[in-house]
Order: C-alpha cells, then sequence, then structure tokens
C-alpha cells in the first residue's frame, strides 16, 4: 500500500476479499478560456498503464518539458493548470492539465479486454 506518497506498488482487498492491483494513469486536460471565461473543456484518460506512481510522474515531466522546448506552451501562472499557450490577441488561451489517476484491477485482464476491443493493437 502506498503510506506518505511513497513509491510503493500496491494492492487492495476488495469487499469480495480478492486482491486487486493498484495502477496508475494520467488524466489529461485541456481548456479554452476565451475573455477569462472557460469556452471549451476536455477530459481524456492516456490509455498507457503504470505499476508505480513515479513512472507516471516521470513521463509527465518528459512531456511538460517537451512542450516546453518545442511549442508554444508556458508554465501556467494559475496553480489548476499545467501549461498554457496565449493567443496573440490574449483574448483566448489554451491550458493544460496533467493529473495521476489510480486505478484498481488486473492488469493482464484489462491488456487481454483492450486486446479484444482493438484487435489491430
Amino acid at each position: 500500500m502506498r503510506h506518505n506518497d511513497q513509491d510503493i506498488r500496491g494492492s487492495r482487498v476488495s469487499n469480495d476479499y480478492e486482491t486487486k492491483e493498484v495502477f496508475y494513469r494520467i488524466q489529461l486536460t485541456v481548456a479554452v478560456y476565451k475573455n477569462k471565461k472557460l469556452a471549451y473543456k476536455n477530459e481524456m484518460v492516456v490509455p498507457t498503464w503504470y505499476t508505480r506512481r513515479s513512472e507516471a510522474r516521470a513521463h509527465i515531466k518528459k512531456e511538460i518539458n517537451k512542450r516546453l522546448k518545442e511549442s508554444d506552451f508556458f508554465i501556467s501562472p494559475r496553480v489548476d493548470y499545467d501549461l498554457v499557450r496565449y493567443s496573440q490577441e490574449g483574448s483566448c488561451n489554451t491550458y493544460i492539465r496533467y493529473r495521476i489517476i489510480e486505478e484498481e484491477g488486473d492488469l493482464l485482464k484489462i491488456q487481454e479486454q483492450i486486446s479484444i476491443d482493438n484487435p489491430a493493437i
């Protein structure tokens, strides 16, 4: 089990007394503000599964650094978003947020289901 945000792969016992592994995924949020009002917001969960929180954190850090180097994004001054891209007129800005979410389950069963749902993968 995770204790004080330590990076320990854990498992949990459900109400049915079966052990479930804890995995991590990245939730990406893109929001567009026009004239300081939310005009568009979309959230998606990245399909990659991580067995450790530190792996997901490292992926986020790598992604942020890549966007800072290769695009027009900057570190966001807003605490609720990680990155921002300003429009030329400044009235329409795009914000990005990365969050790590926990999921429980059997990764082998999840991977089998993904293969069944997407045979081309």
